[in-house]
């Protein structure tokens, strides 16, 4: 079972960092990062996710138009329409949770995102370990972090953000969480599952 105790302290450290993170970039990657924030600060609580899309009038995706962005796995999707662009947050029931931009500033989110994980190790005083930084296929742009905060035993968080650079794609940003259970994979052990 997980120590929710020390999780949730983590993990409101990271919803603040997104809070400070989020200021000096534009209302679309700010509502980008405010979602992150949400998968961040609910985990452990999956049921938080829906209350918070239910706080905001929005409804969760029916099991047909949720399958493309839940790959297979079972979860829930909720989509977000605003004046600065279209997002889906995704919660599968295995964990993960993702937010998807259709179209953003890819150089402003990988700013923000390499920011917030900065913000993230130093709050947490935790070790952090980039786990991939490639670009994946032309024009897509993969950087994953494993961070372990000390408060976190037998656990560390898995930290994405996938861009990409066409504008003739419709989903150029996915960011994406998961509190993993047993200990942090080492660079070696990292580089050993790329191959």
């Amino acid at each position: 079972m997980m120590k929710l105790r020390p999780l949730l302290a983590t993990l409101l450290l990271c919803t603040s960092s997104l809070a400070r993170a989020a200021t000096s970039y534009t209302d679309a990657t700010n509502y980008l990062l405010m979602l992150y924030g949400v998968c961040l600060g609910t985990v452990g609580n999956p049921s938080a996710i829906a209350a918070f899309f239910q706080e905001q009038g929005t409804e969760k995706l029916t099991w047909e138009q949720a399958a493309p962005f839940l790959g297979g796995n079972a979860g829930n999707v909720w989509p977000a329409d605003t004046p600065f662009g279209q997002y889906m947050l995704a919660a599968r029931n295995d964990g993960l949770c993702t937010v998807q931009a259709r179209w953003a500033d890819v150089q402003e989110v990988r700013e923000a995102f390499f920011e917030l994980v900065e913000r993230l190790h130093q709050e947490s005083g935790g070790k952090l370990v980039k786990a991939s930084d490639a670009t994946v296929e032309k024009g897509r742009q993969l950087v994953s972090f494993n961070l372990a905060p000390p408060a976190l035993k037998g656990y560390h968080l898995n930290l994405s953000a996938l861009t990409m650079e066409s504008a003739s794609t419709d989903l150029q940003v996915v960011l994406a969480f998961k509190a993993v259970s047993g200990d942090m994979p080492t660079v070696k052990e990292a580089d050993k599952k790329q191959k």
